[in-house]
């Protein structure tokens, strides 16, 4: 049966406003259990100030988000803070917090999170059993799609228009739930609106927002869900040899034993074309990140080896 996705209310998103707001409201509140701790005041600065940057370059009122483990964190658990509402106003989908946000004390609240970060440990990658391919058939449409787990704008519009338009063999996310792939996260702004059904063949690419949050929610909930046994994985027909690679769980890079599994996995591919999908990308106009994928898979970019690639991540 196809599931016809749904949104599931307003999903808050933190800006700017929100991490401000959260600050000034605290200055003036009696009762904090502890003086500022200079520590955490900076690294909760700089959090602010990232954000910052980033609503120059976009607008505010948008789901922003970093390249940044404690940016994506802090607006995680506020965001979880504004959809529990105990009593937080909302203006729109912009997160805005009262007097009993975070029991008063934010700078109690986000030294205990960034506590949970330096302590934090990732889930353990989940590798295939062997390099031999999952067979899909000769004939059939694979629907893509990138950077989708927010539940908001293009995201339940575009999975209502990959129902409409019948089955296909292979429904793909290249990875990156909003805004650090927790638990909860994972539920309502991902799987709740995915196109279950549509598809013989549901996958997900690990991406970096997932792994901000140790990739539990990624591993424990998503893979068996999507019956997907590694966060790698590869499918092929007669004609085409399709490869999913987790590029993030050693960040933008791929570890020696994939490594391993995919050049042997391109080598038995006989004459089949070889198509790649990862969440980050081997090179950007935006920035340095790249090199280490190219070193990586030098040996098959130079044989020429890849037909097609395609990534996610860049948001421009």
């Amino acid at each position: 049966m196809t599931t016809i996705p749904r949104t599931t209310g307003d999903i808050p998103i933190v800006t700017l406003r929100t991490l401000l707001g959260a600050t000034e409201r605290n200055d003036g509140l009696e009762g904090a259990s502890d003086p500022i701790d200079s520590e955490t005041e900076q690294r909760y600065n700089e959090v602010v100030e990232k954000i910052r940057r980033e609503t120059e370059t976009v607008g505010s009122d948008v789901l922003i988000t970093v390249q940044d483990r404690e940016a994506s964190l802090v607006q995680s658990r506020m965001a979880e803070i504004a959809e529990a509402g105990d009593a937080l106003e909302t203006g729109g989908l912009e997160a805005q917090f009262g007097e009993g946000a975070f029991g008063g004390d934010i700078w109690g609240w986000a030294k205990s999170l960034f506590d949970h970060i330096d302590q934090s440990e990732w889930h353990a990658i989940k590798r295939p059993s062997g390099s031999t391919p999952q067979t899909i058939a000769d004939k059939g449409r694979i629907a893509v799609v990138g950077d989708w787990g927010t539940n908001l704008y293009g995201a339940p519009v575009s999975a209502r228009s990959i129902i409409r338009t019948g089955t296909y063999e292979v429904m793909l996310h290249l990875g990156d739930i909003y805004y650090s792939g927790t638990e909860s996260e994972t539920k309502q702004r991902f799987l709740s609106v995915w196109p279950t059904g549509a598809a013989k063949l549901d996958r997900a690419l690990n991406g970096n927002h997932e792994m901000y949050s140790g990739g539990f929610a990624y591993f424990d909930h998503i893979l068996p869900r999507f019956n997907q046994d590694s966060s790698y994985f590869s499918l092929q027909n007669s004609h085409w040899l399709l490869i999913g690679l987790d590029t993030a769980h050693s960040d933008h890079d791929l570890d020696a034993q994939q490594v391993s599994w995919l050049k042997t996995t391109v080598q038995n591919a006989g004459q089949r074309k070889v198509v790649l999908f990862s969440h980050h990308q081997p090179f950007s106009r935006l920035d340095q990140q790249g090199p280490k994928l190219q070193s990586a898979l030098a040996d098959l970019l130079q044989g020429k080896a890849i037909t097609a690639w395609y990534w996610g991540h860049e948001h421009d």
